[in-house]
């Protein structure tokens, strides 16, 4: 991914949620030490900067990062996802996953 892409606001980002237990039960945190989230959907298709740290029921975010770091050295991206109990906020599940750099400011997501 890089910012200059025209076909997407950044790399997509979408729990695939398995709990027994109803997903209004649960809420999705998400964190990245670099770049930020936004959220990009219909019916207006505006592109909402949302920081790096993020809130959500599940609906699909992006990361990306501004294009006015193109050329600057960035370190390696960490995104975590947790998943939390709605009322209590515990921990109920975690995941992860790593961005790298290529050349010409490209992101990647890194295989495991």
């Amino acid at each position: 991914y890089s910012p200059f892409m025209s076909s997407a606001p950044g790399i997509d980002l979408a729990p695939e949620y398995t709990f027994e237990r109803p997903s209004e039960t649960v809420r999705f945190r998400w964190r990245t030490n670099y770049g930020h989230f936004i959220a990009w959907d219909s019916p207006d298709f505006k592109v909402n900067l949302l920081g790096k740290e993020v809130i959500n029921n599940g609906e699909k975010i992006y990361w990306s990062y501004g294009p006015d770091d193109m050329d600057a050295e960035k370190p390696p991206v960490d995104i975590s996802l947790t998943v939390e109990d709605a009322q209590t906020g515990k921990v109920l599940a975690g995941a992860s996953l790593k961005i790298g750099w290529e050349p010409h400011g490209v992101a990647k997501v890194k295989k495991w």
